[in-house]
């Protein structure tokens, strides 16, 4: 093993340097399943720094739902804009948006397990 070392000096540090790096991203995978692995996200309430997007992907209902739920959405290149954002901007308390959108949502899963959309005012319980 030492002679073949010695023959191929440059193969061997190529072989090297390929095992490190492929250690840093190993580490740099592990790393980031743990932290994404977040046991508390799926029961994570609702909050002012969350984007249309990201409420509509991780209480898994559609897109319409949510901008039916909040009004109108901003217009142009503004992609990531927060919900405490939006508020802001249509002159609405944050509080009352994120009850009106958690209402929404009861009512999609709801509509969605039962296939019956739920009366006006009648919302499963939180």
């Amino acid at each position: 093993m030492k002679q073949f070392m010695k023959r191929h000096a440059v193969l061997t540090l190529a072989f090297g340097v390929a095992l490190s790096v492929t250690a840093v991203f190993l580490v740099r995978l592990t790393l980031s399943m743990l932290l994404w692995s977040d046991a508390g996200l799926p029961n994570r309430p609702i909050e002012g720094w969350m984007t249309p997007r990201f409420v509509a992907k991780h209480w898994d209902v559609t897109r319409e739902v949510v901008i039916d739920a909040l009004g109108p959405m901003p217009q142009g290149g503004e992609r990531a804009v927060s919900l405490a954002t939006m508020a802001e901007r249509q002159g609405r308390d944050l509080d009352e948006m994120i009850t009106g959108l958690k209402a929404a949502i009861r009512d999609a899963r709801a509509q969605a397990d039962t296939g019956i959309k739920p009366e006006a005012g009648i919302l499963p319980n939180d």
